[in-house]
């Protein structure tokens, strides 16, 4: 065999005693990348703690801040700084403080909260056991102050809406509040809005009975069960109509504004075709373009047009079946004959589609 010929072997040779040599790296190459990730998630945790370390700081003198205004009767600026202080860095402590700053502005409610956050986050921390008693302590001494209010609502059938300070509640059952002036109310279809202040003093259970009276002026229609007011049929089928109606003339009025503009479109793209054939210096390719343009929008504005002239088909026929139902009421028999002469017409202005009418 020559030297040529044994010259790829050696290649092949050398190849595979590189890839031997490769094949023994992993291990070292693994060892590496770790090292890497752990320097990595190091750096990564780095600004995490110092962040951390800087809430709890500020967090340290935020608790200052409240204990000197507390001690100073500022209870308003304790509050602030403690509840600071707590979404920084959480702690038994700081709840505690901050439910006295808090019951010392009579907000009873809210003391209680945090001196039960207080007494949650103390189970089971042996250094926390100091704030946890303290938490009951005060806990025993605020709660028996926290007034109660229920209300009682009459009139309505259906369950009513109520509210306490504008602030939607379910009071059927007793609900804690501040001492203090505060306005409950109760809301119901068909009734009028019954509204009463209340002075709650500390420790009291108010039972308030709120008694609603019917809306004369409201209207109160049920449409699987209205009838006329002679007990004749329903105007549910009116009401379709009258909807349909609506629903017609707008997509008339909607699609013929747009069959306007594009007749518009149409008439200028054939002035410049005229033009462009008066005109030597007019290339063929502008004058296709301005017939191109004529037939697209000629073609769109009959399309608009077509569909406009069935909206206001739809919406005629719509009106004329709800004024009909109107006065003829199925499903329940008979008709009722009008007190006085009935039109209805439709309007169509810019941006706005309806009816008029005397009933």
């Amino acid at each position: 065999m020559s030297a040529s010929e044994k010259q790829p072997g050696s290649t092949r040779g050398r190849a595979l005693g590189a890839s031997s040599s490769t094949l023994l790296r992993p291990p070292r190459a693994r060892a590496v990348l770790a090292s890497i990730g752990l320097a990595a998630a190091i750096f990564a945790a780095a600004p995490a703690a110092a962040a951390a370390a800087n809430d709890k700081q500020e967090a340290k003198q935020l608790v200052s801040t409240g204990q000197m205004a507390l001690k100073n009767q500022r209870f308003a600026e304790a509050e602030t700084a403690l509840q600071r202080a707590d979404e920084l860095d959480p702690s038994p402590a700081t709840k505690v403080e901050l439910g006295r700053a808090l019951a010392q502005q009579g907000k009873l409610v809210a003391a209680s909260r945090a001196l039960h956050a207080a007494q949650d986050a103390a189970k089971g921390v042996p250094a926390a056991k100091k704030a946890g008693d303290a938490a009951k302590k005060l806990l025993d001494e605020i709660e028996p102050k926290i007034p109660w209010i229920q209300l009682v609502v009459q009139g309505p059938e259906k369950p009513p809406k109520t509210f306490i300070d504008g602030k939607e509640v379910d009071a059927s059952a007793e609900l804690p509040y501040d001492p203090g002036e505060h306005v409950v109310a109760a809301e119901a279809e068909g009734f009028s809005r019954e509204e009463q202040r209340v002075s709650l003093v500390e420790g009291a259970h108010a039972k308030l009975t709120l008694e609603m009276k019917k809306d004369a002026s409201a209207v109160v229609v049920d449409p699987s069960t209205a009838r006329s007011s002679s007990g004749k049929g329903s105007v549910l089928p009116a009401v379709i109509g009258f909807g349909v109606g609506a629903a017609g003339l707008a997509l008339g009025a909607a699609f013929g504004v747009m069959a306007l503009g594009e007749k518009g479109k149409a008439d200028d793209a054939k002035a410049g075709y005229s033009k462009c054939v008066r005109n030597p210096d007019c290339s063929s390719k502008t004058s296709l373009g301005y017939q191109s343009d004529f037939n697209s929008a000629l073609d769109t504005s009959k399309t608009d047009g077509t569909v406009s002239t069935i909206g206001f088909i739809v919406g005629g026929v719509g009106v004329a079946a709800g004024v009909t139902f109107l006065f003829w009421r199925p499903w329940g028999g008979g008709a009722k004959a009008p007190d006085k002469a009935v039109t209805v017409t439709p309007t169509v202005g810019l941006g706005q589609v309806g009816l008029t009418g005397t009933f």
